[in-house]
């Protein structure tokens, strides 16, 4: 474990004693680990890390069923950023579907003398045992080694599913992109990060959001016009998708932003 992730794991543990904690006593038996435990998860290496947070592999004490733990530390952040974050978590937990991470818990860490003062949020998540589709479209590819079309279909039909799940909760994502696109080894996939995602009243207007987000290859026009856009500006992300899935290469893509950005707008793609 190298001493970044470590000292993450000694503040979540310390910030949440009764919920997470680490593997210290292998010469116990396993029966008798599991009745001393004063806390209920074993955090133990870091499986990625993004700008909304880290996640931690994670295994449950009394059973050893393993799952993700994002964390996002929150500490100097603004009451907007703390905002946005607990935006997400209230996201997941609206969301409950096959093809979606499950939010099993979530947790708040704040300053008792000053409870909206949060530093710290953790959510007992879905783990996912087979990586994401990105480093499986990368390695694919290497292989020159492309989904045939059933396989194809039945990644990407779970998807949109996911995705209109999302919708129904009005709702939009933000951030639909292949590396957000988790992988069980049973052939389920889920999608995951809703750190962009956001919940909106009116159902019927295109001006939702105005907020510039996402990742670049997978960005809508009107997104990168700056102009008003709604779950519509997910779709496009989708059709991003189904067309990285079919050549194993992005539609859109380029050495910078503003060459993305630039055959984005003037829809320059060729066709494999």
């Amino acid at each position: 474990m190298s001493a970044p992730s470590d000292a993450l794991i000694k503040k979540v543990c310390s910030a949440f004693p009764a919920t997470f904690g680490v593997d210290t006593e292998e010469e116990k038996s396993p029966a008798e680990s599991r009745c001393s435990r004063p806390f209920r998860y074993y955090l133990d290496v870091v499986l990625g890390s993004g700008t909304s947070g880290t996640v931690l592999y994670a295994r449950r004490v009394r059973d050893d069923h393993p799952f993700a733990v994002k964390v996002m530390d929150l500490e100097g952040y603004t009451p907007q950023e703390i905002m946005r974050a607990s935006g997400e978590v209230c996201c997941l937990l609206s969301c409950d579907y096959f093809s979606i991470v499950k939010c099993h818990e979530d947790f708040v860490y704040s300053d008792e003398r000053n409870p909206e003062n949060v530093s710290m949020m953790a959510m007992v998540l879905d783990y996912a045992n087979a990586g994401d589709l990105r480093q499986e479209i990368r390695n694919r590819s290497k292989a020159n080694h492309p989904f045939v079309e059933h396989e194809a279909g039945l990644l990407f039909i779970q998807i949109l599913l996911a995705v209109h799940h999302v919708h129904s909760k009005h709702m939009i994502h933000r951030d639909i992109k292949s590396a957000n696109i988790l992988l069980c080894s049973n052939g389920l996939v889920k999608l995951g990060d809703f750190g962009f995602s956001k919940m909106y009243a009116n159902t019927v207007s295109d001006d939702v959001g105005r907020t510039f987000c996402g990742t670049p290859y997978y960005v809508a026009p009107e997104i990168w016009r700056r102009c008003p856009y709604s779950k519509k500006a997910d779709m496009f992300s989708l059709g991003v998708l189904l067309y990285e899935l079919l050549t194993l290469k992005r539609p859109f893509d380029g050495a910078n932003m503003h060459e993305v950005m630039h055959k984005t707008l003037r829809a320059a793609l060729t066709p494999c």
